[in-house]
């Protein structure tokens, strides 16, 4: 399917052969623009990024996966790269890109797994970056800890 998409521009009607039922059948699909959810290239783009507490969050795109060697890319981000599709839960992938060491952070990087997505804000799902911004605003007009809860790392961090 990915030659089929690559050989013709969006919209085109493509007629496929599938195996179904032991026959083979030829079904027509409509090819739909991609929808990546980490950005393939965003060229004189200025990267977008948001401090707290310390820790530096940024969105997954592929100038940041292209800082590693390809061998050496955290494979939880190499598989949301290569699979990871936008959903109306979420259209971008937030990740903890760096903590910046201080004594309000002491220990936060200890067992330290690549990048970690973000998955949600006080039990809030995360959409995008942006969204994480009001979700962490939001959580420090409250009382209490403002909870970061990570994929494939050692969170969730409370700040």
């Amino acid at each position: 399917f990915g030659a089929a998409r690559d050989l013709c521009r969006v919209g085109s009607n493509v007629e496929l052969e599938v195996w179904r039922d032991g026959n083979v059948q030829k079904v027509q699909q409509v090819l739909q623009p991609a929808q990546h959810l980490v950005p393939r290239g965003q060229y004189d783009t200025r990267p977008r990024f948001f401090i707290v507490g310390g820790l530096v969050f940024q969105p997954l795109s592929n100038e940041y996966l292209q800082g590693w060697a390809a061998n050496e890319r955290p494979a939880h981000l190499q598989e949301l790269f290569i699979c990871g599709h936008t959903t109306p839960d979420r259209n971008e992938a937030v990740i903890l890109a760096q903590v910046l060491g201080d004594v309000i952070n002491a220990g936060y990087d200890s067992g330290w797994v690549g990048a970690p997505v973000v998955s949600h804000v006080n039990g809030t799902p995360v959409r995008n970056l942006a969204h994480f911004v009001e979700l962490v605003d939001a959580g420090r007009s409250g009382e209490g800890c403002l909870e970061i809860g990570v994929l494939l790392a050692g969170g969730p961090f409370r700040i």
